[in-house]
């Protein structure tokens, strides 16, 4: 299982800055690594653990501008197929068109595959790229039982909030009792997947984004599990499967002014 304490990166070509700063956080017990350039921080962000990014503004003794510093958080995801519903093996019989195998891939009542989402936030000096976020792919396919085959939407389509899905094979004996299994999204119970972004400029000069997030939200599902035999119920489960957000945040401190 990967480390999940995250560390804090320390961005600065100055060694007693760097040395400074780790001493703090050793106080507190509080992990850190650090860089001496950019490049370097794009590695340590690529192989450590990092939950905050402390980063110097300007590197290389001619350099003032600060522009080193504007901070760019990137972040992109995919996630594998997740199926959803599928139908016991114990003597029943699937609709047509669906499988009881569970090694079957027709074996499920809904899933969604082929997730993948990216956002970006930039702040600093003189940035002026909004923070964005997308989804820029992923397909919900569903038990249609108005046509008695799978049918498919995009993630992001806002239909998907209204729409109900309703698993269930007729009444079956089974060991000399009346078995009925069903699986069923109400309308109102898929999240469609989403996006936000936002920023906030200085007060004091609009050429200054203090800070910039954004975030792609993956769809969320809730799906009612029953099962009665003669009658009765023997399962009756809802379960709601969240898939998460993605979020890029990124926060600029503008270096202090000093008088002579």
């Amino acid at each position: 299982m990967r480390d999940r304490h995250l560390k804090v990166l320390i961005v600065d070509d100055e060694p007693a800055v760097a040395h400074a700063l780790g001493v703090l956080f050793d106080v507190h017990d509080i992990p850190h690594v650090s860089a001496v350039s950019p490049d370097e921080a794009v590695l340590q962000l690529e192989e450590a653990d990092v939950g905050v990014v402390i980063q110097d503004m300007n590197f290389g003794a001619d350099t003032t501008s600060g522009e080193d510093g504007i901070i760019d958080t990137q972040a992109t995801r995919s996630l594998g197929t997740i199926w959803i519903g599928g139908f016991p093996t114990a003597g029943m019989t699937a609709p047509s068109g669906m499988s009881t195998d569970p090694t079957q891939d027709a074996n499920y009542c809904l899933r969604i595959s082929g997730y993948s989402d990216t956002v970006r936030a930039l702040a600093g000096e003189s940035t002026s790229t909004a923070p964005s976020a997308s989804v820029t792919a992923g397909t919900l396919t569903y038990w249609n039982s108005n046509t008695g085959s799978y049918s498919s939407k995009d993630v992001d389509d806002g239909s998907l909030s209204s729409l109900p899905i309703t698993c269930s094979p007729p009444s079956q004996t089974v060991g000399g009792k009346t078995v009925t299994w069903s699986v069923t999204v109400a309308a109102g119970g898929i999240a469609p997947a989403a996006t936000a972004a936002a920023s906030e400029v200085d007060p004091s000069d609009s050429t200054i984004k203090n800070s910039a997030e954004a975030t792609a939200i993956a769809p969320s599902l809730t799906v009612t599990y029953s099962l009665k035999v003669d009658g009765a119920d023997e399962v009756n489960l809802k379960i709601t499967t969240n898939l998460g957000a993605l979020t890029a945040n990124s926060v600029y401190g503008a270096p202090p002014e000093f008088g002579v």
